[in-house]
């Protein structure tokens, strides 16, 4: 299927796991002196529902969390397509939860 618009998370799997996928990169599209930094947000948000359109607390809306990273760091090689040019972490919903209402996270630290 199609993802939802604004929806309160990504993907929802065959089994009815909800999958919320986060993406960061050392290379960016304007001219950089220095590599960005890897950081993710993950603070808590309302979900919004398209079918009923109504917003649902404020909480983690996803039971799992893929943390992409396009870890190449050579601007004149770099290719977004090349997926060994990636480093995926997957992330319990409930091992973000332990770090209460935490708004980001440094790659170091997943």
């Amino acid at each position: 299927g199609v993802r939802t618009e604004w929806d309160a998370f990504d993907i929802l799997s065959p089994k009815g796991r909800k999958v919320e996928v986060k993406s960061a990169a050392y290379i960016q599209s304007w001219k950089q002196k220095v590599l960005s930094p890897i950081r993710f947000n993950i603070q808590p948000t309302q979900g919004w529902n398209a079918a009923t359109n109504e917003y649902s607390e404020a909480k983690r809306q996803a039971d799992v969390y893929v943390f992409a990273v396009l870890a190449h760091a050579e601007q004149q090689s770099i290719d977004p397509l090349n997926l060994n040019q990636w480093v995926f972490y997957v992330l319990r919903a409930s091992k973000l939860n332990e770090l209460g209402s935490q708004q980001s996270i440094a790659l170091s630290r997943l």
